[in-house]
Formats: C-alpha cells, structure tokens, sequence
C-alpha cells in the first residue's frame, strides 16, 4: 500500500530514530513539498535531530517527496489547517491514497472526506500486528514515547494501546 505522509509520524519516527520502519510498512511513502520543508529544511535549520533522519530516509528513496507544487482544491483549502496537513490530504485525495496523520483535526477531516488514516500509534501497532517488530519491541517503543516530552501522544491514548497488547 502506498500512503502520504504529515510532519507529525515523520517528526515522532525521526524523534525515535525509526523512520525505516514507516519505509518497512508501506511499498512507498509520499512526502508533500510543504512537509519537506516544514520537517527537513525548517528542522535542520533549528537543528532537530529528527530532520536528519528523515532528510537521510529521503536521500535513501525509503521517502518520496513529491515534485512541484501541490494545487489545493477548494474543499481542502477551506479547512482549518496547516498547509503540509492540506496537501497530504490532497495527494491523498488525488491518488486514492491512504494518509499518515497525528493531529486530531487533520486526522477527523481526512476520515470525514473518505481517506484511510492512520497515525503514530496505528504505526507501530501495524509494524507489530506484521511482525515487523516484536510485542516486546512495540512495548518498549510505546513507553519511550510516554517519557518522552517531545513526542505529543497524549498518555491516555498510549496507555489504551498498551492496555489493549495485554
């Protein structure tokens, strides 16, 4: 399955120094130009770690970022988000993708228009559900998420997912 990629699963797996994984999962993982620059070039000018490892996964061809600009319908232009946001969507939309998404609004409007959506935590719950990491694995995964103060799952969803590998 291929699927369009937003900051924030690239941000987190850049964070955890596991973007291969996203790579792993998905046959081919799109990044639209306003992500790009939103994760890659604005990250490395802060100089967020997690911008090399998604800058390196680029130059590796595990992501594609999409050439050109990206036309933004009106219906995806009016709703109330940032711009890469949008523009995942509308590759999304476009290609009959599915959509990786963290942000709440994002991931409602996207499931509202009919995409497939998955975020962080359905990730790696995927990545365990096909063996591409152990339960052992996903559980240590998702409790470095929950110390972490960088990565912004709420507790409360991560601790549903942990209660839920029981």
């Amino acid at each position: 399955m291929n699927v369009v990629a937003d900051a924030g699963p690239l941000i987190a797996f850049g964070k955890l120094g596991m973007v291969h994984l996203v790579a792993r999962l998905y046959e081919r993982v799109l990044v639209p130009p306003a992500v790009y620059r939103e994760v890659v070039i604005e990250g490395i000018d802060r100089g967020a770690t997690d911008a090399m490892h998604v800058g390196s996964a680029v130059r590796r061809g595990e992501l594609v970022v999409v050439e050109g600009n990206v036309t933004v319908t009106d219906a995806v232009s009016v709703l109330p988000l940032q711009r890469g946001e949008q523009e995942a969507i509308q590759i999304a939309m476009d290609r009959s993708l599915g959509v990786l998404l963290d942000d709440r609004l994002a991931r409602e409007e996207a499931t509202r228009l009919g995409l497939p959506v998955r975020g962080t935590l359905g990730i790696l719950v995927e990545a365990g559900r096909r063996g591409v990491m152990s339960r052992d694995e996903l559980r240590l995964t998702l409790r470095t998420i929950a110390s972490r103060d960088d990565i912004w799952i709420s507790n409360s969803l991560l601790q549903r997912v942990l209660d839920g590998l029981e």
